[in-house]
């Protein structure tokens, strides 16, 4: 928390691109996929290694191939 009058007035050029906000859901950002790494067969079920946006390679996570083509259809 701060003061109003710490406030100080931009200066300078005005950004070129506006930044998009991530999505939001319940109050959580959704992770955006980077890249699948690998996929292997695990007990009958394909599984994915998803390397998200913004995270490190040691971040990555097996998702289900099921889930993950119903939570991100457009991913290639």
């Amino acid at each position: 928390m701060f003061h109003v009058a710490l406030l100080k007035k931009y200066e300078g050029d005005p950004p070129a691109a506006i930044m998009l906000l991530p999505a939001i859901l319940h109050g959580q950002v959704v992770p955006t996929p980077s890249q699948v790494v690998w996929a292997h067969l695990n007990c009958g079920r394909w599984e994915l290694l998803v390397q998200w946006d913004g995270c490190s390679a040691a971040d990555a996570t097996w998702e289900p191939l099921a889930d993950f083509k119903e939570r991100y259809p457009l991913f290639q």
